[in-house]
């Protein structure tokens, strides 16, 4: 994010001049550096046998970070569902990433959700794989 100061600010030694533009990293943007969702989405294509062209977007909210799961819908690989599915995709239901003092990651979870619409209306969904990130690895559940 990009700011103009409206006043001159002092960190450390260093004096920044009001009417300066400066650049804010976000903490969901340095996490989303730090935390590698290859090994998530490496689980997910062994279990359904596809890549489900998933995206994992750290976001800050007012209690802290948490990870926005969203994928392509797959409806057309579901089988026999596909005659009554408008929409299959997975989703987040539940999540978060806490830093260490540091500003990197010391943990992190995520619960990801398969998503269903129906083609007459109305939706649902269910769990389908835990995330939990500890100690530099994810692991499974």
């Amino acid at each position: 994010m990009r700011f103009k100061l409206n006043q001159d600010i002092r960190i450390g030694n260093a004096i920044i001049s009001e009417g300066s533009i400066i650049d804010v990293v976000t903490a969901s943007g340095e996490v989303a550096q730090d935390l590698d969702f290859q090994p998530v989405i490496d689980e997910l294509a062994s279990i359904i046998g596809f890549d489900p062209n998933i995206q994992f977007a750290p976001e800050e909210i007012s209690r802290g970070i948490k990870i926005n799961v969203t994928s392509d819908s797959f409806v057309d690989k579901s089988g026999v569902f596909k005659h009554v599915l408008k929409r299959l995709e997975f989703e987040d239901f539940g999540s978060d990433i806490n830093l260490n003092d540091d500003g990197s990651v010391k943990d992190a979870w995520v619960n990801i959700n398969l998503r269903y619409t129906n083609k007459s209306g109305g939706g649902n969904g269910q769990d389908f794989l835990t995330c939990i990130y500890k100690n530099g690895e994810w692991s499974f559940r």
